[in-house]
């Protein structure tokens, strides 16, 4: 991605502002014209960063970038011979992000991919919850370029850990739940929760920081005094949702926040739903909105893609949500329980390469919730998808289920053994647009699979 020149020694000197530079190598009064991180896309001009990665180490494939036209690297270690100059850092990732964020020029992301204000997805953007420094810092480029004012980007803990926003200084930092996931990254959930709370560092001076204070995690977090804005159900808070009505079609509630009021009719299932809406008050409130325009905003909510979101409605319910965790699956499940007229049908299946422990917990969610399970596989990755069955079917006791390792099969068996007033649950893929079986992404439509499962069943508009 080409841009204005920007000259090296600015690199060089945001790397020894942050202390991160050990060594300089080569001719450093040349400029650069754009950043990679993958060889196969380096192009004349780039500076390259290198870092050793879990599974690749980018310093290997140093000669490809320069070969390509990188005319400058970033490196965590020296590589003799090579012919550009080189800037030796104490962090690769850490480097990189500086690095992106000085080449791109400072402008101003998520699960879904990079949402405009349209609710369209820009192509190309899906995937990681958080991308890498060079892919985030252009894309914000680009945002800027095209007149965005505002970003809204969720901020994994992977990303987090690993320095790729280190680069961004953000005006909030929203804090919600900490449930049980990510363990086969972190250590445990004590290093789980000091990866999110690292967002506050990435603070501007006068950021504030949003955080839901029924979430007992982070009660022991050192939030900045009087640039914090409390919000919750069940604890005293800044802004509370209160006298919440749970309906099939939404929740009802009244916003309090200060010594303001408004009523808000939320489009939008489930009691988690009311959490999320409470953050994102806060989070519209400092930035200047009041309590009546955060109300009639929240009313006015669109349907999101792949979180309880409805494909079927008759002649009984199809919804599709992205939980995959213990957590997060006894909270749709325990949503949905009192507003089933039938049975409730849950499809589920756990990720492969992923924490093992989670496993056999969310079968014990399933099988203490639903009326009938039907395990299969989620994305299976390099893991034998039947053992993986294994472990989640170990905690479900003798709970009734239909073991189907296929998914598509097994949304077709979904399909074929609902009643009227049933409500079948597709939990797992939400948003995703494929299944990774081995190291591939095969294209995996859920929506679509539903409907050719019902002969062309009636979608809910969204």
């Amino acid at each position: 991605m080409s841009r204005i020149p920007i000259p090296l020694q600015a690199v060089v000197q945001r790397l020894r502002d942050a202390q991160l530079l050990l060594d300089a190598r080569g001719p450093l009064d040349i400029s650069v014209t754009g950043v990679s991180q993958d060889s196969r896309e380096a192009g004349p001009g780039d500076l390259f960063l290198a870092w050793k990665g879990l599974e690749f180490d980018a310093h290997e494939f140093l000669p490809q970038a320069v070969a390509a036209g990188a005319v400058a690297v970033i490196v965590e270690r020296i590589t003799p011979d090579l012919d550009v100059p080189q800037l030796q850092v104490a962090d690769g990732r850490l480097g990189a992000a500086l690095a992106s964020d000085t080449v791109m020029g400072s402008p101003w992301i998520g699960t879904l991919g990079l949402v405009e204000g349209t609710g369209a997805i820009r192509p190309g953007t899906e995937g990681l919850t958080t991308p890498g420094p060079v892919q985030i810092s252009s894309w914000v480029r680009d945002l800027a370029d095209d007149g965005f004012q505002a970003v809204i980007m969720e901020a994994s803990s992977h990303a987090l850990a690993q320095s790729r926003l280190d680069g961004f200084r953000f005006d909030a930092a929203v804090f919600t739940n900490l449930g049980h996931d990510h363990l086969d990254y972190h250590a445990d959930l004590a290093e789980y929760r000091e990866a999110k709370a690292h967002l506050l560092d990435l603070l501007k001076p006068n950021g504030w920081a949003v955080v839901f204070k029924d979430e007992a995690a982070w009660a022991d977090v050192p939030f900045p005094n009087g640039q914090t804005l409390s919000v919750g159900i069940d604890s005293p808070a800044d802004f509370r949702a209160l006298d919440i009505e749970l309906v099939t079609n939404g929740a009802r509630f009244r916003l309090v926040g200060g010594d303001e009021e408004a009523p808000v009719t939320l489009p939008l299932l489930g009691r988690f739903n009311i959490e999320n809406a409470l953050t994102a008050a806060g989070l519209a409130w400092t930035g200047g909105l009041s309590v009546g325009e955060i109300a009639e905003g929240l009313s006015m909510a669109p349907q999101v893609k792949g979180r309880l979101e409805v494909v079927v409605s008759e002649p009984f319910t199809v919804l599709i949500d992205f939980a995959h965790t213990p957590d997060a699956l006894d909270r749709v499940l325990n949503t949905l329980r009192p507003l089933v007229q039938g049975r409730l049908l849950v499809l589920f299946g756990a990720g492969g390469d992923r924490d093992r422990g989670k496993r056999p917990r969310m079968g014990e969610v399933v099988a203490r919730t639903a009326d009938l399970a039907f395990v299969t596989s989620d994305n299976p990755r390099t893991e034998d998808p039947d053992l993986i069955i294994d472990d989640v079917v170990a905690g479900m006791g003798g709970a009734p289920l239909r073991r189907v390792t296929d998914r598509k099969q097994a949304i077709f068996r979904a399909i074929a053994e609902a009643r009227p007033g049933d409500v079948v649950v597709l939990a797992g893929k939400g948003h995703e647009s494929y299944q990774v079986l081995g190291r591939e992404k095969i294209p995996f439509d859920e929506p679509a699979l539903v409907r050719e499962a019902m002969g062309g069943g009636e979608a809910v508009p969204a």
